[in-house]
């Protein structure tokens, strides 16, 4: 077995089983890390909680691998100014809360401010699943983080600078265009483009 793993825990096994069987799919809407009381962890599919979760935020991106399509990649920001600990583990929760991956990862030092150092992390883990097809990203667009090259990469491929866009309904920005980003400012769910 490899050294860093994800999979199913047996509530996910069980919830995807019931997905392919009802013809319904697998919500995913979270993913929590953890210091796993600093020790790194061997998962095992038993698991129903991360063994000390120390953040939990709702996922930004799920894709299918282009090179494997029983792979899904599913991502979380972990904002700037959250940190201070190590992490070791990762869950992925479903819509009902109910914790469906777990994920070791190599010890990742996530700094806060206050260190004198910041950044934000993208999680990003890999899943292997038999049907993936059955899982769903389910998106709260009022809480969802997008990084500063994600809304840089989305201006640059359409909307013009100066223009009043509105969030899609899956909660992300609609494609965009024009030159490089110079400002944002947000007004409820809607977000203005050009000098601030």
């Amino acid at each position: 077995m490899a050294e860093f793993t994800s999979m199913l825990t047996d509530i996910g096994r069980a919830k995807m089983v019931a997905a392919v069987a009802l013809g319904e799919s697998l919500q995913f809407t979270a993913m929590g890390v953890g210091d796993g009381n600093g020790n790194p962890i061997t998962p095992v599919s038993a698991m129903s909680g991360l063994v000390h979760e120390v953040y939990r935020a709702n996922l930004t991106n799920l894709t299918k691998d282009p090179e494997n399509p029983n792979w899904l990649i599913v991502e979380m920001v972990i904002p700037s100014a959250e940190g201070g600990w190590t992490i070791h583990e990762v869950g992925i929760f479903d819509n009902l809360g109910d914790m469906v991956v777990i994920a070791n990862l190599p010890p990742t030092y996530k700094p806060l401010v206050a260190e004198g150092s910041a950044r934000e992390l993208i999680i990003r883990v890999v899943v292997q699943m038999a049907n993936p097809d059955v899982v769903e990203l389910v998106i709260d667009p009022t809480v969802t983080l997008a990084t500063h090259d994600w809304v840089e990469a989305r201006i640059r491929s359409g909307v013009n600078p100066g223009e009043l866009v509105r969030i899609t309904e899956n909660g992300g920005l609609p494609p965009v265009d024009g030159g490089l980003l110079t400002g944002i400012r947000k007004r409820n769910r809607e977000y203005f483009y050009g000098q601030i």
